[in-house]
């Protein structure tokens, strides 16, 4: 190289020393390493999976292994109507289950909506229960089938202990000529 080719400016030295000061986005300075990126990637990775794991479980998981969601599921696998429809054996089919559970005390309600599926076919189901004591109970499990049909296996308290229960009489609106 000629002398008049030759860079006119100068790199800053080291204050102590003849070595060159590092200079942002030069060779002699490295802001992050492939590494620390690679790391820092896997971190925020393993972050969304535990977000979404908890999630899950925060909206799905405690519905789905709630005692009344299993109670119906139970009652629906042994339901010798439904076995007859579905074949055997029957099994959950729900990854996302709707329905609200309630629980104060030693009192609370629910309600829950799944899929179940068997060797001949399929079936949505409906179930209530209540809480009363401590003790869950089904008050309305309903199962409808795909093919059509529909079948009810709750009976009117499935509770251990507790009585009949009166049916309320039935409303009717003032002016509707079937009252008072």
């Amino acid at each position: 190289m000629s002398a008049s080719m030759e860079p006119t400016h100068t790199v800053p030295t080291d204050p102590g020393g003849d070595r060159p000061a590092p200079q942002i986005g030069g060779e002699g300075v490295r802001v992050c390493s492939r590494r620390s990126w690679l790391l820092a990637l896997v971190i925020v990775f393993i972050a969304i999976i535990l977000l979404l794991v908890v999630g899950y479980w925060w909206r799905f998981g405690r519905l789905k292994f709630s005692e009344p969601y299993r109670m119906a599921l139970k009652r629906v696998q042994e339901a010798p109507e439904v076995i007859e429809r579905l074949g055997n054996p029957i099994r959950d089919a729900t990854w996302l289950p709707s329905g609200q559970v309630y629980e104060k005390g030693d009192r609370g309600n629910a309600t829950v909506y799944f899929v179940v599926t068997g060797p001949k076919g399929r079936a949505e189901i409906m179930a209530q229960a209540q809480r009363v004591g401590g003790e869950w109970g089904l008050v309305l499990l309903d199962v409808n089938f795909a093919a059509g049909g529909r079948v009810s296996l709750a009976e009117r308290a499935t509770r251990p202990g507790t009585q009949d229960l009166e049916e309320a009489p039935r409303w009717v609106p003032p002016g509707s000529g079937g009252g008072p």
